[in-house]
C-alpha cells in the first residue's frame, strides 16, 4: 500500500468512528504522525518541445524524482509523452511555460524550441 493510501485509509477510519460516535484524539494524531512520516515530495519535469504551445512535439525530457536525475527512455518513440498535454493529462501542472521574450531579435532566427517545467506531488 502506498504512502498516500496509507493515510486515505486511516481518515476513512477516522470518519467510521466519528459516525459511530467513538472518534478519539489518538486516531487524529495517526493521521498527523503518517503525514509526517511520509511528507509530499515534488517531481519535476522538463520537456523541450519543437514549438512554443503546449500541442509541440516533445523532442528532449528530463525528469527529477525524489532527488533523481532521468532523462527517461533512450527511444524518443518510448518516451512517456508526445506532447505537453500528454503530460497535463497525465496530472503533471505547468509551472513554467517557455521565455519567449528570449526569442524576440529581428536581425536572426532561433530554432531551438520551448521548454516547459511541470510539476507533480505525490
Amino acid at each position: 500500500m502506498g504512502e498516500y493510501s496509507k493515510i486515505k485509509a486511516q481518515v476513512n477510519r477516522c470518519k467510521e468512528e466519528f459516525a459511530q460516535g467513538v472518534l478519539t484524539e489518538a486516531s487524529l494524531n495517526g493521521i498527523l504522525q503518517a503525514m509526517e512520516e511520509h511528507p509530499p515530495r515534488q517531481q519535476l519535469l522538463f520537456l523541450r518541445v519543437e514549438g512554443w504551445t503546449i500541442n509541440s512535439g516533445v523532442i528532449g525530457m528530463l525528469m527529477l524524482d525524489n532527488g533523481e536525475m532521468s532523462e527517461g527512455p533512450l527511444r524518443p518513440e518510448d518516451w512517456p509523452y508526445k506532447n505537453v498535454i500528454d503530460a497535463i493529462q497525465d496530472g503533471w501542472r505547468v509551472i513554467k511555460f517557455p521565455e519567449l521574450a528570449l526569442w524576440i531579435d529581428e536581425t536572426r532566427t532561433y530554432e531551438v524550441g520551448g521548454e516547459f517545467v511541470l510539476e507533480k506531488w505525490r
